[in-house]
């Protein structure tokens, strides 16, 4: 995976700084809104106020701009190579999506954390043996960052957090400290079946939260169950959003036990099919 880097070809840099330009100018009709991570609401185009986006980076390394993505020196890459951590700028009037509302801008620049696959690109398809670290990051599938969308979309398994919880799924952090933060919360476990991310940040992540009591390499669905009849369970686990919808298992530990197990991307049948125009037969469409 040390081969030459494949440099981006020189028109496909000087066309996406061209659309961000056009982004700018198209943000410039919106309202700015100031940033709560708590509170802020989904709109059709929201536009936030950079100043007020902060997130908390799980490496201190220098933040990459588009022509920078592939910087040896702007990513960390995991022990056995599976992930890379980067601080990547995201330019101001670039659109995210919010799931199921509409797009969010920022008025200029902002970073965001992310974890970037290095065997899968952004297609899905997966990289050759001889493609070299640099391009992988460079075009890699981006696996989890702290988008707006990220933030707003786990409000309810925050809202359900209480006593004993058991977080599945690491992530990079941030819902693991909200969880903390909340004061009826009394303890929290966290499940992440992956040992390479425990070893590489999670262990270190985690003990800085008093309340985290416990971290466990396992599948979480191994350990629902085993952590007193009133632990609220809270999965993030899926690689897309609605993922959760098309999870047998979940469905089947949902029916019993209601509100003590939330999911990422979760619904109400009716909800959820009446919106996709889906059915459980279908999990692709979505991909």
């Amino acid at each position: 995976m040390d081969s030459e880097w494949t440099i981006p070809p020189r028109r496909m840099l000087k066309r996406k700084r061209k659309e961000m330009r056009d982004r700018r100018q198209q943000s410039a009709h919106f309202k700015i809104t100031a940033w709560d991570e708590d509170a802020t609401q989904a709109t059709e185009h929201l536009l936030i106020d950079a100043r007020t986006f902060k997130t908390r980076p799980v490496f201190h390394i220098p933040a990459a701009k588009l022509e920078q993505i592939a910087d040896p020196n702007r990513y960390i890459v995991s022990p056995s190579e599976t992930f890379a951590y980067q601080n990547r700028v995201l330019h101001g009037g670039s659109p995210l999506k919010i799931h199921g509302h509409g797009d969010v801008r920022f008025n200029d620049d902002v970073v965001m954390p992310m974890l970037i696959d290095l065997h899968r690109d952004k297609s899905g398809d997966y990289f050759s043996d001889e493609t070299d670290v640099r391009s992988r990051v460079f075009f890699g599938n981006v696996w989890m960052s702290l988008t707006p969308n990220e933030m707003i979309s786990q409000r309810r398994g925050i809202e359900l957090a209480k006593g004993t919880v058991v977080v599945g799924g690491l992530g990079l952090g941030w819902f693991v400290r909200k969880v903390c933060e909340k004061s009826d919360v009394e303890q929290v476990i966290v499940v992440d079946q992956s040992q390479e991310l425990l070893d590489w940040y999670g262990y270190k992540s985690c003990s800085a939260h008093p309340k985290v009591s416990n971290v466990i390499c396992d599948d979480i669905y191994n350990q629902i169950g085993k952590h007193g009849d009133d632990a609220v369970y809270l999965l993030d686990i899926w690689p897309i959003q609605e993922g959760v919808n098309f999870d047998p298992q979940f469905r089947r530990h949902k029916s019993r036990l209601g509100d003590r197990l939330w999911g990422w991307g979760w619904r109400p049948e009716s909800a959820f099919f009446e919106h996709n125009q889906l059915n459980l037969q279908s999990p692709l469409q979505l991909l």
